[in-house]
């Protein structure tokens, strides 16, 4: 039923607005940055330095993309979006309004020092995020760089909006995380998943491939 519905909404939705090729003039765009072919830039994107944007990619307003980036063919990211440093993405993505990669994960070492006093530091986050190919991200959802390495969301996996994943977490592929599910730091979700809205998963676990989470 599902598949029926969607080819009769086929025929009824309105045509999705057209990004035509080029670079809006208020955007600001580092002279080393690689643009692919008939890429859209909309207004008032900026781009840092080293970044690579792959042929016929759609980065709509307001978006911020940091340096050395890699963002690939075809991949549609929609205003308000921020990829901070280093963050891959393959090709065919979609990011919707306001999806946040490569923050900081929650690294922190906290303690009581000698005269009883208490310390937090913060712990450095030196990794990375990346992206798979065909990978949707809904709205507002965040995902954290790595403290070391990467976390890897794998092809074709489907997030909803308000979902959070911590640093180092990866996800084979193929899975799906629904709204205001959340999963902690270096937690490994096998293909085919479905982590259902509202479901939480505690850090260091791995989940087997096929697990639903309710």
């Amino acid at each position: 039923p599902n598949h029926a519905c969607m080819k009769a909404a086929e025929i009824f939705a309105p045509p999705e607005p057209v990004r035509a090729p080029g670079v809006h003039p208020t955007a600001i765009i580092d002279p080393s940055v690689k643009l692919g072919d008939a890429v859209h830039i909309g207004a008032y994107t900026i781009i840092e330095k080293g970044t690579v944007i792959g042929d016929n990619a759609v980065i709509e307003a307001q978006v911020f993309i940091g340096e050395n980036c890699r963002v690939g063919a075809r991949t549609h990211i929609y205003p308000q979006v921020t990829l901070r440093e280093g963050t891959v993405v393959g090709a065919d993505c979609i990011f919707h309004c306001g999806v946040r990669l490569g923050g900081d994960g929650y690294g922190f070492n906290n303690g009581r020092r000698e005269d009883g006093s208490v310390f937090i530091e913060k712990i450095p986050q030196l990794g990375i995020v990346e992206i798979g190919d065909g990978v949707e991200i809904g709205s507002n959802t965040t995902i954290d760089r790595a403290r070391i390495g990467r976390t890897y969301i794998g092809p074709m996996t489907k997030i909803d909006n308000l979902v959070q994943i911590g640093h180092n977490v990866k996800v084979k592929g193929y899975s799906g995380l629904i709204a205001q599910s959340g999963v902690a730091g270096s937690t490994e979700i096998g293909y085919g998943c479905l982590i259902w809205a509202q479901a939480g998963v505690s850090g260091h676990i791995k989940i087997a491939d096929g697990v639903q989470v309710g």
